[in-house]
């Protein structure tokens, strides 16, 4: 799926989260080779995918998630403490 900006569009649109960024839209490949020069993941200081970043209403990040079990636990965590479930 994460080749397919659509489907994101489609499954943020079904969650309701109103809000879609891809961090590698501007990733291309080019002859072989990616060219970042559009990129922004380092702007963002994103360095391993999946990364999540939980951003509170007021803009400010409140959580940074890399992949992995811990930080999904993580992430989980913080989420529940957020919502109270």
């Amino acid at each position: 799926m994460a080749r397919n900006p659509e489907a994101w569009r489609k499954a943020v649109e079904q969650d309701g989260i109103q809000i879609w960024k891809h961090i590698l839209r501007g990733l291309e490949f080019k002859d072989g080779q990616y060219d970042k020069s559009n990129d922004i993941s380092e702007h963002y200081a994103v360095h391993t995918l999946p990364t999540k970043i939980l951003i509170g209403p007021d803009g400010v990040i409140v959580g940074r998630y890399a992949s992995g079990a811990d930080s999904d636990r993580e992430l989980d965590e913080k989420l529940k403490s957020i919502f109270g479930f």
